[in-house]
């Protein structure tokens, strides 16, 4: 699954991106890389786009990026 399938509030942890090695390591200097935790903040109208709370960072993302993040919700606590 990826971030598209989660739900408003869910968390997850990110398993792995397929996206290009620039902006990989730019989205790992914003707390988003393979086993870290993420929260689903928002989706824009129309699914256009996402912003998601890493850390203490909030960012927001493309459709086409948030597509290529691969996540595992997390458990409910």
């Amino acid at each position: 699954m990826n971030v598209t399938d989660l739900k408003k509030g869910e968390e997850a942890k990110v398993l792995g991106l397929e996206l290009s090695a620039d902006l990989r390591e730019r989205l790992k200097m914003l707390n988003v890389y393979a086993g870290a935790g993420v929260r689903l903040v928002k989706v824009a109208p129309f699914g256009a786009g996402y912003l998601l709370s890493a850390g203490s960072i909030r960012l927001a993302v493309g459709k086409s990026i948030a597509r290529n993040i691969f996540v595992e919700r997390e458990e409910q606590k």
